[in-house]
């Protein structure tokens, strides 16, 4: 077997942590909210990956706003905080 790269290993576990969520979500009789799920590229991949929820994709975005703080990723691939 060929051993994946790095970020393809870790994509592929994230993958299978979300699908995990979601047949918990089913199984405990809830919904998924689609628009609280999103997924944001840090550092020097060139690869762009998907993560899918079974029914649709995770939104990609370039800054998240999390508990009044707002992380961005500029086009230099620093992280930017801004309260």
């Amino acid at each position: 077997m060929i051993p994946l790269p790095g970020f393809l290993f870790d994509h592929r576990h994230m993958q299978g942590d979300l699908l995990t969520i979601r047949e918990w979500f089913n199984s405990n009789g809830l919904a998924v909210n689609h628009d609280k799920f999103l997924t944001m590229l840090l550092g020097n991949t060139m690869e762009v990956l998907t993560y899918d929820l079974g029914c649709s994709l995770i939104s990609l975005v370039h800054s998240i706003k999390l508990l009044g703080v707002t992380i961005e990723k500029d086009l230099n691939g620093a992280m930017m905080w801004r309260t």
